[in-house]
């Protein structure tokens, strides 16, 4: 491993973040509540209410306020949503050298690599002094190149101490064990980042569609009236008998209705229909109507399963590069031969 480089995991039962906009005089800005984790088990209850000292709404009309715009140019919620691991990296660069940075902890898959370049509150020497280009390369699940040049025509220097950055990498440790339905929604946030809204709105369809049918299943099986016949109902049964079945039990028949037609028909399915049959082309669907159809996706996971709720949290383990940096890694950067 590199003297240049530091690499770790935040704490994750030291407190996670839920990432959620706020509503301010100033506007909206991305703002978190901090929930220890692993969850407990009561914040998914019907109600619950999150309190943070300034104000106080239900955990559900928090998480339906984390799926909009702003959050999708956030790279720290797109990411978090649509991966399990964060590995945190703070790499002292050489401008004009290419950083061969191999992972402490090896990934199975790396989705995403962020690049920060902070001083983090530290009295850095010449600090943003000198401007620079950098990018990452050749990602592999154990190692990754970190290429940088020089601005042309601005001052230069060859030490490290000012060029220290932090890399964040999303991605997979193991397996990606979510259900087809929350992977198909992470390509949807994904999709919608690139602002291809129509692709996105399609797989909020398959979402929805895989969702429905899985928990479907799930009820049957319960039921048990023999896999031959419950196989029979799930081929048989259209969307709008299989939501009836879901929400029964939290809704009353006129309401479960109105969701249906309204929503997952009006905000999702037929658009998803119109597009599929070249009633309309993707590329006509605009953010609105993206987006619109991604709370009501949520919305109704959410009130159909309280074992699916936690899956539609985005977990950020906060860490600050300073608690990467180190006394040696300061004395390596000023030490070494130029």
């Amino acid at each position: 491993m590199s003297k240049f480089c530091r690499q770790g995991f935040a704490k994750r039962k030291s407190g996670a973040v839920i990432i959620h906009s706020s509503s301010t005089p100033m506007g909206c800005s991305m703002a978190p509540d901090y929930i220890s984790t692993p969850f407990p088990k009561k914040i998914f209850e019907d109600g619950y209410i999150l309190k943070n000292g300034v104000y106080q709404r239900s955990l559900k009309d928090a998480v339906l306020d984390i799926y909009n715009l702003q959050s999708l140019k956030n790279d720290v919620f797109i990411w978090s949503f649509a991966s399990t691991d964060q590995l945190f990296i703070l790499a002292a660069l050489r401008i004009g050298e290419t950083f061969h940075l191999k992972l402490r902890y090896p990934f199975k898959k790396v989705s995403h690599i962020s690049k920060t370049y902070s001083n983090w509150g530290m009295p850095i020497p010449d600090y943003g002094q000198y401007p620079f280009h950098v990018t990452v390369d050749n990602i592999t699940g154990k190692s990754f190149d970190v290429i940088t040049s020089w601005k042309a025509k601005k001052p230069r220097s060859q030490s490290r101490l000012p060029f220290i950055m932090c890399f964040q990498v999303f991605g997979f440790r193991k397996s990606n064990k979510h259900p087809l339905w929350r992977r198909f929604l992470s390509d949807a946030t994904i999709f919608a980042q690139k602002s291809e809204w129509g692709i996105a709105l399609l797989h909020i369809a398959f979402a929805l569609e895989s969702f429905i049918d899985s928990q479907f299943s799930q009820k049957l099986k319960k039921i048990d009236l023999g896999t031959g016949f419950n196989r029979y109902l799930a081929n048989t049964r259209g969307k709008k008998e299989k939501t009836h079945l879901l929400l029964h039990q939290s809704f009353a028949f006129s309401k479960i209705e109105e969701l249906f037609k309204n929503k997952l028909l009006g905000e999702v399915f037929s658009i998803r229909n119109d597009i599929a049959h070249g009633k309309i082309t993707h590329d006509s669907i605009t953010s609105m109507q993206y987006i619109n159809a991604l709370k009501t996706a949520v919305e109704f996971i959410w009130d159909s399963d309280k074992k699916s709720r936690h899956l539609l949290i985005p977990i950020w383990h906060h860490m600050d590069g300073n608690q990467l940096i180190d006394d040696k890694l300061f004395n390596d950067c000023q030490n070494e031969k130029l």
